[in-house]
């Protein structure tokens, strides 16, 4: 809980301390050049004033300290939203992972392609609407947007070494409908080397396993204090679209060091992309708020990356498929 600062405090009552040091320097003053009867009169006034503004600091002091009813009823409201926050992800998540396994049932049943893919471009959108829908019950006042990046393995050379991470691409896969028009470009490709949020997240020099900012506007010195080197986004002006924000990887820890269908292989993980949620304005509200919300998030990203493992072993078989029909 935010209490009043003594600093704050010593600032409005700036006129008692120029008060007491006034009363200071007057004692020691008519001690010395003055008749009894002033020092007597002006000793007393001073001390006087000078028990009112004690008597003030004891107050402050005494009132600036939560009271354990203040205490107990804030920390109410604390398991009270994380209560309901609990039982919010425990729904969403259901009706997600029931959403993502009908979409991979009805890819079964579809056998034109083109409408394969439109449908699975229309099923992405409704999972970032449907996470979208979460974060907004967390965080009402906000404006939040969610986007799904994957990796583009189209120059499979770049990802058979570790060391070229930097030049892995990505591109957005879908986008929640909360998303700014002016950011819904789905072939626009990014590199992991021009983007900080993800490069930590890939890096072997960092151990983050995920990146998170209540309020980018300093980004650039918080960033360069914890991380020792300078903050990238290749967003240029990308605190006119958000300026908070929280990214996951979609990722699986595999038992043996193995390059899967869609993904990129690195350090054990098997990595499809990453889960975004960011908001419009700076997020200013409670930091449990906010943790709750990556960990809601890192788990979305497990569902999804279940899900996607599915869709891509869908589409071998069909490519198998073909190429038997062509033989």
């Amino acid at each position: 809980m935010k209490t009043k600062s003594f600093a704050e405090w010593i600032k409005n009552e700036f006129g008692y301390w120029v008060g007491l040091f006034s009363g200071v320097l007057g004692i020691i003053e008519v001690l010395f050049n003055t008749p009894l009867w002033f020092k007597i009169s002006f000793c007393t006034a001073a001390l006087i004033f000078i028990g009112l503004f004690l008597y003030k600091l004891y107050f402050f002091i005494e009132h600036s300290k939560p009271t354990e009813e203040v205490e107990q009823k804030y920390q109410k409201q604390l398991e009270q939203a994380v209560e309901d926050f609990s039982m919010l992800f425990v729904n969403a998540s259901e009706n997600i992972q029931k959403y993502c396994q009908s979409i991979v049932e009805n890819m079964c049943e579809i056998e034109n392609p083109k409408m394969g893919e439109e449908y699975l471009q229309l099923s992405y959108n409704n999972i970032c609407n449907n996470i979208e829908r979460v974060f907004h019950s967390l965080w009402p006042k906000y404006t939040v947007s969610v986007c799904i990046k994957k990796f583009d393995l189209s120059h499979k050379e770049i990802y058979e070494k570790v060391e070229r991470y930097k030049e892995w691409e990505l591109i957005t896969l879908a986008r929640s409908g909360g998303t700014n028009i002016d950011r819904a470009n789905l072939n626009k490709k990014v590199t992991i080397g021009e983007n900080s949020d993800f490069e930590v997240i890939i890096s072997p020099d960092f151990d983050a396993s995920y990146f998170a900012c209540q309020d980018l506007s300093d980004i650039k010195s918080e960033f360069l204090k914890k991380f020792e080197m300078p903050y990238k986004n290749s967003t240029k002006d990308f605190l006119n679209s958000y300026k908070s924000t929280i990214v996951v990887p979609i990722r699986l820890l595999e038992k043996k060091k193995r390059q899967k269908n869609g993904t990129a292989c690195l350090n054990s993980f098997s990595l499809f992309g990453f889960l975004c949620v960011d908001t419009k304005e700076a997020y200013n509200d409670s930091e449990e708020a906010f943790n709750i919300a990556i960990n809601y998030l890192r788990a979305f990203s497990d569902i999804l990356y279940k899900f996607f493992d599915n869709v891509y072993k869908i589409k071998v078989l069909e490519l198998e498929a073909e190429g038997n029909d062509n033989e």
